[in-house]
């Protein structure tokens, strides 16, 4: 009887050629990286106030705010004003205040000095669009 001496080179080779043949060695061993859903950013009335305050209770504020919409409290901004609701909760695209924020279908707020910034905006959006909570 002959005897063979083996490398272990050969010996590896043929191994991963018998498990590419069974298709083992072509499965990833390794775990895919789990897709990230986007995080929903909660947005406090907090946040919220704080815009308004800059922006709008100049005029939207006091004994006698303007169109009836008293932006100095939640329960102001909840109430609307003399043609009704400002906040549509979940639906930032059908509230009035988000449409005067962007000039669309609503005057243009503030009407003087500079435009509310994109961030702003979107920050009052995600608010309603959490449910427009304190």
């Amino acid at each position: 009887m002959k005897t063979f001496t083996v490398s272990p080179s050969v010996i590896a080779v043929a191994l991963l050629a018998a498990l590419a043949a069974s298709g083992v060695a072509t499965q990833s061993t390794h775990k895919k990286p789990k897709t990230k859903k986007p995080v929903a950013v909660v947005v406090h009335y907090a946040q919220v106030q704080k815009i308004l305050t800059v922006n709008c209770v100049k005029c939207h504020a006091g004994e006698k705010p303007r169109a009836g919409i008293d932006l100095q409290s939640m329960a102001g901004v909840m109430k609307g004003g003399e043609d009704g609701p400002i906040v549509v909760a979940g639906k930032p695209a059908d509230s009035v205040l988000v449409k005067a924020m962007k000039g669309e279908g609503a005057r243009l707020m503030p009407p003087r000095g500079p435009k509310m910034s994109d961030a702003d905006i979107k920050m009052v959006e995600g608010w309603i669009k959490g449910g427009a909570k304190a």
